[in-house]
């Protein structure tokens, strides 16, 4: 699952794409829009920031997070995955 922050559409987006590439469902939701943080602290707490997002492996360890927005957040986030499922990286 990835937890973005509340500016990180583009991690929602990217969970869509890294997760058709590496196979897998990736649920992806972002706090205040999809995900309800009432107490206000996620970004804190998680380290994600508004442009930040964390990808939580289904125990609920934090897997990777990242602090802000990113150029190329599908790359990044499909790496991340892709190590969390350890599997190699694409060849590129």
């Amino acid at each position: 699952m990835v937890l973005a922050g509340s500016d990180g559409e583009s991690w929602r987006a990217a969970a869509r794409a890294a997760g058709t590439s590496l196979g897998v469902p990736v649920n992806a939701y972002r706090i205040g829009t999809d995900a309800i943080d009432a107490a206000g602290r996620f970004e804190e707490l998680y380290g994600t920031g508004p442009g930040g997002a964390a990808l939580v492996r289904p125990d609920g360890f934090v897997a990777w997070r990242a602090s802000a927005s990113h150029p190329n957040p599908e790359g990044e986030l499909t790496d991340a995955l892709g190590a969390a499922l350890a599997r190699p990286p694409a060849a590129g």
